[in-house]
C-alpha cells in the first residue's frame, strides 16, 4: 500500500470550515453603515408620506439627522446599525452597550449574525431577530414580530426584499420568504413563503398569491 493513500485530503475543508465560510458570506452581504442610514430614512419618509427626500449627499445627511431628531422607531434602527458596524470592527463593550439601549428604550432585539440590507422599515419597535437571518431591501417589520431558530439550530430565515411582517408574526426556521410576500398578523410561519403571496394562520398557509 502507498504511504499516504489513507489520509484525507488535506483540501478538503471541515464542517466546522464550510460553517464559518456560509457564516462569513451571510455577513458580508450587511452594506455599509452610511449607505444603510441613507436607504433606511428613504424608507421611513416614504412610510410617513413625506416623499423621497433629497437626492443630494448634504440634503440626505440633513434627513438622516432629521429622523434621528424626530422619529423614534428610526433612532432605534439607526442604533443597531451602528452597533452592527462597531460589532464588525471588532470593537469592544460599546457595541454590547449599544444593544441594551435598543432593548431597553425600543425594543429592537437583533442577534449579531442578523443581517438587515439597506433600507428596513420598523415602524414603533419592538421586534425580536435573531440566528444566521436575512431580511432583503424595503421590508417592514410591524411591531412583535418575531424573526428567529428553532430550538437547538442556529439557522434562521431569509425574507426577499420588500416583504411586508405584519403584527405579532413569527417567521422561525430555515426558511425563505419570496419578494413580496405578505405575512398577516399573528400568523406562524415554518414554512416556504411563494414570492408574492399572502400567508396567515397557525401555522401559517398561502391565501392569496399575486401575479
Amino acid at each position: 500500500m502507498m504511504a499516504g493513500m489513507d489520509q484525507p485530503d488535506e483540501f478538503t475543508p471541515t464542517p466546522e470550515e464550510r460553517f464559518d465560510a456560509f457564516l462569513k458570506d451571510v455577513l458580508a452581504q450587511r452594506p455599509p453603515l452610511l449607505n444603510a442610514l441613507a436607504a433606511d430614512a428613504a424608507v421611513f419618509r416614504a412610510h410617513r408620506g413625506e416623499g423621497s427626500g433629497p437626492r443630494t449627499q448634504g440634503g440626505t445627511l440633513l434627513g438622516v439627522l432629521h429622523l434621528l431628531w424626530s422619529a423614534d422607531d428610526y433612532l432605534g434602527l439607526a442604533l443597531y446599525r451602528v452597533r452592527a458596524s462597531l460589532h464588525a470592527m471588532g470593537v469592544p463593550i460599546l457595541p454590547r452597550l449599544l444593544h441594551f439601549a435598543c432593548t431597553f428604550f425600543f425594543g429592537i432585539r437583533i442577534g449579531d449574525l442578523v443581517v438587515l440590507k439597506a433600507g428596513v422599515y420598523i415602524p414603533h419597535g419592538q421586534v425580536v431577530l435573531d440566528g444566521i437571518s436575512i431580511v432583503g431591501h424595503g421590508c417592514v417589520l410591524a411591531p412583535w414580530t418575531t424573526i428567529g431558530v428553532l430550538q437547538r439550530d442556529v439557522v434562521g430565515p431569509e425574507l426577499g426584499d420588500e416583504v411586508f411582517v405584519g403584527t405579532g408574526a413569527k417567521i422561525l426556521g430555515d426558511v425563505k420568504i419570496g419578494a413580496g410576500a405578505q405575512v398577516g398578523a399573528n400568523a406562524v410561519v415554518l414554512r416556504d413563503v411563494p414570492a408574492c403571496a399572502t400567508v396567515a394562520g397557525v401555522p401559517a398557509r398561502v391565501v392569496s398569491k399575486t401575479g
